[in-house]
């Protein structure tokens, strides 16, 4: 059986909660910058993630660590379809600074194994950090 087809079979017996999942990746092409550039558009950044969070796009975000690609940089989980999610990554300070790019996709999930908590995202690296 195709993988599709096995797929379909699969969805249909289950109930599926479905998130927009996007992945923040370095670059390759990004020129360096200076520690007072990148510290500016790093908040900026954070402070675009927070007001995000706030308005109820974001569920969850964060950094990665540990990662083997070391290119592959942080997880935004989005309450919104993946259009919204393409528009609302595109606006960040980091991608229209062309440092960050952006891979999104669905994620697919049984319904109830996965739940997120209001919680305040972090407005700058100071804060994040302290």
């Amino acid at each position: 059986m195709a993988c599709g087809a096995t797929l379909l079979l699969y969805l249909g017996s289950i109930d599926f909660d479905r998130f927009t999942f996007g992945l923040y990746v370095r670059r390759a092409e990004a020129l360096p910058l200076g520690e007072e550039e990148s510290s500016r558009l790093q908040d900026a950044h954070l402070a675009y993630l927070a007001s995000l969070g706030r308005e109820g796009h974001v569920l969850a975000a964060g950094p990665l660590d540990d990662q083997d690609d070391v290119a592959l940089r942080g997880i935004v989980i989005f309450s919104t379809d993946l259009d919204q999610a393409r528009l609302l990554m595109s606006s960040d300070p980091a991608v229209r600074a062309d440092r960050l790019a952006f891979e999104l996709m669905s994620w697919l999930t049984p319904a109830g194994t996965v739940s997120f908590h209001a919680a305040r995202l972090p407005e700058s690296t100071e804060e994040a950090t302290s």
